[in-house]
């Protein structure tokens, strides 16, 4: 934290904790010392970045965690928990996932690797990888049909290293700055739009600032930014306004450039005839969804990927109680990732209020008759709870070890996923047919209440030993 002049300013600014001056203050020097693991900004840190926009010194205080979490990992190595987000380890979702798509959704998920390998140049590109290929239903909506012959995609290309870069992985989102400069160079892309804004966030900022990448592309633009010049120019066309409510979740790389991603989703929501209620937490204070709060499972808490699974179900019910408390019956969001794991927790604890990705809102106002999307969804949020669950049960099995430390991916090529075996397929395919039934049932959702009341309960107590002298 060069400049840093100990305000405190930033872990003041933390959604995650609630300290006084002087308690941020001590923190800040705990953080910048040998014993930082001991700290509960390290502790809790999900890498929201807040801290980043509030430090009146431009000390960098988000950099600087992204460098524990590394300097940890080199020490202890990293959760087992982590190999369902890297491409490049054994059970990852997308090898754990992708065979139980609907065969056509297969296909459109082949062809977008296929226009990749095949070398054709594609002076347009809509980068559908990582999370996209999650959901790539979304990606067939009505309303993007303009852009379905440039669409094309890898998990291989890591998301533009986003999750790696907020893993503290210096190594493999350097690799995959160059893999990314060799592949646009190499298909003689020269505009970019992202599916996913953060990696729209990535290529615009975070690659070319900490890694140095250079890129030589005319525009670099997301999805959510094509929706809105569509509306502007008339080309989309959407229905008389519904006066509809509905409130809006910020992703956290949404406060990149001056948060203009989140300017972008509130005037595609206006322009819809939709009206907002803000949550409490919203565009520069908004909180993560819950991803992110799997991290800190990963790094100080030991082996368990039950910590970040648990801490994954505690964020996502956060952010879906500020939601319903808003009253508005549909809770918008532009992220892949957002959108899946919000979609299964709603479903899975029971709250009433339903979760949409911002292209799918604007594909149903302009009046596309599609019904079948929230099944979709919900098949989807079984079969990733399944290759979650499938991990612990890994875990287990390995005798409760398995901190590893990630490989960088080649740097010249887009390697593809490991194989699963077909054993495992059946036994993933069986799982996820058994947890289906259970999304929206009060029993399952009593059950997931509890389960987060008692991480509530004991975050609470962690946070109170933390403040006690000798700590």
């Amino acid at each position: 934290m060069s400049g840093c002049v100990e305000c405190g300013l930033c872990l003041l600014a933390c959604p995650n904790l609630q300290l006084s001056p002087a308690r941020a203050v001590e923190q800040v020097r705990l953080l910048r010392s040998e014993r930082y693991a001991r700290s509960p900004a390290f502790q809790r840190c999900n890498t929201c970045n807040r801290c980043e926009l509030v430090c009146p010194e431009r000390a960098a205080p988000f950099e600087r965690m992204l460098d524990l979490f590394a300097d940890y990992r080199r020490q202890h190595g990293l959760g087992f928990g982590a190999r369902l987000v890297l491409p490049s380890e054994a059970g990852n979702l997308w090898s754990c996932t992708q065979f139980m798509l609907p065969p056509e959704e297969r296909a459109q998920v082949q062809t977008w690797h296929r226009r990749f390998a095949s070398g054709r140049r594609m002076e347009t590109l809509l980068l559908t990888d990582f999370y996209t290929e999650l959901t790539p239903h979304l990606a067939s909506l009505e309303v993007l049909a303009p852009l379905e012959p440039c669409m094309a995609g890898s998990p291989g290309l890591w998301g533009c290293g986003g999750d790696s870069h907020k893993l503290g992985l210096r190594a493999v989102t350097a690799s995959v700055a160059r893999l990314l400069e060799g592949v646009f160079e190499r298909l003689g892309v020269r505009r970019v739009i992202t599916f996913m804004q953060a990696e729209a966030a990535m290529l615009e900022t975070v690659l070319p600032e900490r890694y140095g990448a250079r890129f030589s592309l005319d525009s670099i633009s997301s999805l959510d930014e094509w929706l809105l010049d569509g509306l502007r120019r008339g080309e989309i066309r959407p229905g008389p306004p519904s006066d509809g409510l509905v409130t809006i979740h910020d992703h956290c790389m949404s406060r990149y450039a001056g948060g203009k991603a989140q300017l972008v989703i509130r005037e595609i929501v206006d322009q819809l005839g939709l009206r907002v209620r803000e949550m409490v937490h919203s565009g520069p204070d908004a909180l993560c969804c819950g991803w992110a709060d799997a991290i800190p499972g990963l790094f100080e808490g030991g082996d368990s990927p039950l910590r970040s699974l648990l801490g994954l179900l505690r964020g996502l019910d956060r952010r879906l109680r500020e939601a319903e408390a808003t009253g508005a019956q549909l809770l918008v969001t532009s992220c892949p990732a957002c959108h899946l794991f919000l979609h299964l927790m709603a479903r899975l604890s029971g709250r009433r209020i339903r979760v949409r990705h911002l292209a799918d809102l604007v594909d149903r106002e302009a009046g596309s008759p599609r019904a079948d999307r929230d099944e979709r969804m919900d098949a989807r949020s079984a079969d990733i709870l399944a290759a979650a669950v499938t991990t612990a049960l890994d875990w287990l099995r390995a005798g409760r070890k398995g901190r590893f430390d990630p490989r960088p991916p080649p740097s010249d090529r887009i390697e593809p996923l490991p194989h699963l075996p077909a054993d495992r397929q059946q036994k993933l395919a069986r799982l996820s047919a058994r947890l289906r039934p259970a999304l929206g049932q009060p029993v399952a959702a009593r059950a997931v209440r509890g389960a987060i009341a008692a991480v509530r309960l004991a975050d609470a107590a962690r946070s109170l030993s933390a403040l006690l002298p000798g700590t």
